[in-house]
Parts: C-alpha cells; structure tokens; sequence
C-alpha cells in the first residue's frame, strides 16, 4: 500500500487511474479548441500548434498552419505536458525545452 509520500510525482498520477480506470473513462471528456487551450496554459495559439505538431495528442484533426477545427482533450494536454516536463532536467535537455515552448520556461 502507499504512503502519503508515494502519492506524489508523475507516475502516482498516471498509476492512480489503474483503479477505477472505467469510470475515468466514461466520465465526460473535457474538450477545448486550440485558443481556449492557449488562454488557460498562457501561452500562444501558435505555442498550442507547436505542441501538436511535436506530437501531442488530440481528439480530431484540424488545420495544421492555423489550429482551425483542432479539438483538444484537456487531461492529455495535461499528461503530455506533465510527461515533457519529468525530461526537462535530463541533461541536454534545455534547449530542446524552450523550442517546445513549455509553459513552465515561458517568461
């Protein structure tokens, strides 16, 4: 069984959906458009488009050069970008970072 200070970090998060992982998946699927990503991330629509085209995961396809029609699922933005940011520190890694846009290096 784990403690409470197992239940931190990366792999606690995506380990906690092993039980119950049928109700998560039938909840409603929070959804957004490139732009309502971009404004809760702050970041830019065109950041959101980096993301995407570095292979963050989507619900359907949209235009590629505008974001037009792209919707997004929020708790996969949300692992994508946690799962970057466990590399972030990996040596070399940094400039690779910023070119992703991450919002945490954002200033």
């Amino acid at each position: 069984m784990a403690s409470d200070d197992d239940r931190i970090g990366p792999l606690w998060h995506f380990a906690s959906r092993l039980e119950g992982w049928e109700e998560i998946h039938l909840r409603e699927k929070p959804t957004r458009t490139i732009a309502e990503t971009a404004a809760e991330y702050r970041v830019s629509v065109e950041t959101v488009l980096r993301w995407l085209r570095a292979g963050m995961p989507y619900v359907k396809e949209g235009d590629w050069r505008t974001g037009d029609g792209f919707v997004l699922r929020m708790p996969w933005v949300f692992d994508w970008i946690l799962a970057l940011a466990c590399l972030v520190d990996c040596p070399g890694q940094q400039v690779w970072a910023r070119k992703l846009r991450l919002p945490y290096l954002e200033e």
